[in-house]
């Protein structure tokens, strides 16, 4: 793909960091460990005049949803920033509501949460509203953001960057 001068488009399905591996024996490192890894091999590959690009696509309920908004932010450390691939929030029309009617999101793992990233990937946003609602009241006590808090960080380091994208998932 760099060769012919195409980006890679790269949606990672993984735990969150702090979730448990093996009942408990490991956590989970998140997946900072595997973005810096995309980005070291994207780099490996050159398109004419420039190094190789991928763009990174994470949900808005993903439980790293903030540190993953600042990825390519001057404002968070050395160890936190990967800074040279670009970002897109994968959102919908119904988290977005929630967003506009000041009701928080409720942040799920793939671990917790598997069947709320196979609807939120489906075609019907009327299932993925259930989905996402039955796991909420099932994961009560899980960290929620603020959607308003969320679109605000998400349009700043859009600003900041030039590079922070967003996708309505139901709409592609």
């Amino acid at each position: 793909m760099t060769a012919l001068g195409a980006g890679i488009g790269f949606n990672l399905l993984s735990r969150a960091i702090g979730d448990s591996v093996r009942g408990g024996q490991v956590e989970h490192a998140g997946k900072l460990p595997y973005y810096r890894y995309l980005d070291r091999a994207i780099k490996a590959n050159t398109q004419p005049g420039r190094g190789g690009s991928a763009t990174v696509f994470y949900c808005s309920f993903d439980p790293q949803i903030e540190t993953l908004l600042m990825l390519k932010s001057d404002k968070v450390s050395d160890e936190v920033k990967i800074k040279h691939m670009d970002y897109a929030l994968n959102y919908n029309k119904y988290l977005m509501a929630r967003a506009q009617k000041g009701i928080p999101l409720t942040l799920m793992s793939l671990k917790d949460a598997p069947e709320v990233y196979e609807a939120f990937a489906g075609k019907s946003l009327l299932n993925f509203r259930k989905v996402y609602e039955a796991a909420e009241k099932r994961l009560k006590g899980n960290p929620q953001i603020s959607g308003a808090a969320l679109l605000v960080k998400w349009v700043e380091q859009g600003v900041e960057t030039g590079r922070v994208y967003g996708m309505d998932i139901h709409e592609v």
